[in-house]
Order: structure tokens, then C-alpha cells, then sequence
């Protein structure tokens, strides 16, 4: 392969040089030998962006592409932007092999469905008209973040999930509100009403789905969860910062939690770049287990979960203290 690459690249590089000196006018070139056309391959540019690995060759570097959504800026907390760029360890070795997520365990499909009608009824107030839009627009995104990539989760359970059939659509229209960065004024009201209204159509059984999954960096920035992570750490301390909170609040407050545990893994999703870095993904592992625990605290009496949610703060930390930009 490394000698076909060689030869495309090198071709690919010679085919603009010759163009230029057409264009020139040049009354005439060197005399060039005569070569067999066959010795050149009949389309170059297939042949180098042809990746197929060699055996015993180094492996090629790969690249990030940007994730989808405009407002992927940096957080309070910074988190990383993008992901790593090697995808393969040094020497050579594949990333660490992970067990494929039990997104039900995490998050009961009864509690998906009930997060994502509250999500979107959030977002429905939020931009109901444009005032209204206009002293809320900046919270909107991490929300509507939130919303797409749990549509997109909601395609990979195997059953309890009404809509996961349009799971892939719904996750695709969430994203919209995403595309490009939300401002103040009609436009921006919009831009989010508009998808909203197609979301409730898809999500109440309107359209024929396909099934399917969606890549979660498709669905959602990588920066936009990490924003929607720090405003769920920040509320399970203001909704339940002492036991009366704790017990009015039990049922949202342990939703909360799981949610935290589904944003987590969907952070070290190979498709966000993070799966290839083992100490990412082991961060990422112990913060799911911590919000798991949190959310199962919330079931028992203050003392414990208030412990268990100050771990979760401090493993929040601890990963933003090595990822940190």
C-alpha cells in the first residue's frame, strides 16, 4: 500500500504542477521520455485515499471530525474539545475493548421516556414565543444536546421504548436546533420551535421509522454535554439539599442521577473520539458508577446521598482536573 500511496501522492501532486504551466502559456515543455501508460494507475486519487492496512505497517493516524451543533463552546469547567487523534496506542495496540452498554440498566425506559417529555416540554416553554426565547436561548442548547442523544439511545434498547423506531429521525430533528449557534430575535425562536414541533409529531407516532442507531456525535457536541453534565451535578444539590428537598424531590432527583450515568457513557463513545484513551474511558467508568450509586442513594435517607452525590462532584473534578484545556 505504501507504495501505492507513493505513486498517487506523487502523481496527484504532478497533475496541478502541469496544469499551471498549460496555463501559463509555455511555448513548450522538456522533452519527457515515453512510459508505458500502464505503470500509472487509472485513478489516482482513489488509489491514495485507498487506507486499506498493510500488515506489518505502521498504523496510519486518524483524525477527529468536528461533531455536529454549532454551540459547542468551551464550559464552565472546560471540557475537551474534540477527542483524541490517535486511534491506535503506541505499539500498535487496538484501544481497550469495551462491554457493550446496558442502557436500560442505566436509565429504565420508563425514565428515558418520562426525562425526554420533559425535556422537550422544557424546551417548548423556553421558546414559546420570542421574548421568552430571548431571556432563555443560552440555557438551550445543552438541553436540546441533552434531548438529541437521548433519542439516540433510545434506538439501542431492545424493547419498553415506543418511539425507537423513529428513534434515529427524533435524534436527527433534535439536532437541528444545534446546527448553527442560537441567537436573540425571531430567527433564533425559530430554530428551535420549528424542530420542536416535528419532534412531537415523530414522538407521538406520526411517520414511518426506520430503526437504525445514530453515531451520539452526530446527534450532539461533545462540549454541549459536558455543559448539560455540570447543570445536572449543579441541580441534584439544589433539588435536594436537605432531607425535606431530598424527600419532595426523590423521583426527579434519582432520574437525574441516571441521566448523569447515560451522559457519561455516551462521552467515551468511540464515535466522540474518547473510547481510544484508556484513561478517558476509565474517568468516564468510575463517573457512571458514581451517578449510578447517587441515583440509588436518593431512594435511602440524606446522609447517603448527599455522600454519594459529593463523590460524584469530586470524580467531576478529578476528570476535569486531567482533561481539562
Amino acid at each position: 500500500m505504501r507504495t501505492r500511496l507513493l505513486a498517487g501522492g506523487l502523481l496527484a501532486a504532478a497533475v496541478p504542477a502541469l496544469g499551471f504551466a498549460y496555463q501559463t502559456g509555455a511555448a513548450s515543455g522538456p522533452d519527457y521520455p515515453e512510459v508505458p501508460a500502464d505503470v500509472f494507475f487509472p485513478d489516482p486519487f482513489t488509489v491514495f485515499a485507498d487506507q486499506t492496512p498493510v500488515p506489518g505497517a505502521a498504523p496510519l493516524p486518524q483524525t477527529v471530525a468536528p461533531a455536529a451543533g454549532g454551540n459547542g463552546g468551551a464550559m464552565a469547567g472546560d471540557a475537551p474539545t474534540g477527542g483524541p487523534v490517535d486511534a491506535v496506542a503506541a505499539g500498535g495496540t487496538d484501544a481497550p475493548e469495551t462491554a457493550d452498554v446496558d442502557w436500560a440498566a442505566l436509565l429504565p425506559p420508563e425514565q428515558l421516556d418520562a426525562q425526554v417529555r420533559a425535556v422537550m416540554e422544557d424546551l417548548a416553554k423556553k421558546s414559546r414565543d420570542v421574548q421568552t426565547y430571548n431571556n432563555a436561548y443560552l440555557a438551550i442548547p445543552p438541553a436540546a444536546a441533552e434531548l438529541a442523544s437521548l433519542f439516540a439511545v433510545g434506538t439501542r434498547y431492545d424493547s419498553g421504548v415506543s418511539w425507537a423506531d423513529n428513534g434515529a429521525a427524533l435524534a436527527q430533528k433534535a439536532a437541528e436546533i444545534n446546527e448553527t449557534n442560537l441567537r436573540r430575535g425571531a430567527g433564533g425562536q425559530k430554530q428551535v420551535a420549528d424542530p420542536l414541533r416535528t419532534l412531537d409529531a415523530l414522538l407521538n407516532g406520526g411517520g414511518a421509522g426506520s430503526g437504525g442507531e445514530v453515531d451520539f456525535s452526530e446527534a450532539a457536541d461533545f462540549n454541549l454535554l459536558m455543559k448539560r453534565f455540570q447543570v445536572g451535578v449543579d441541580s441534584l444539590k439544589a433539588l435536594a439539599s436537605s432531607q425535606a428537598l431530598l424527600e419532595a424531590n426523590r423521583d426527579a432527583v434519582a432520574r437525574e442521577a441516571r441521566v448523569l450515568a447515560v451522559l457519561s457513557e455516551i462521552s467515551a463513545d468511540e464515535s466522540h473520539g474518547w473510547g481510544f484513551e484508556p484513561e478517558f474511558v476509565a474517568l468516564s467508568n468510575k463517573m457512571t458508577e458514581a451517578a449510578t450509586a447517587t441515583a440509588e442513594a436518593a431512594a435511602t435517607d440524606f446522609d447517603a446521598f448527599d455522600a454519594a452525590r459529593r463523590r460524584l462532584t469530586q470524580t467531576c473534578s478529578d476528570c476535569h482536573g486531567e482533561y481539562r484545556n
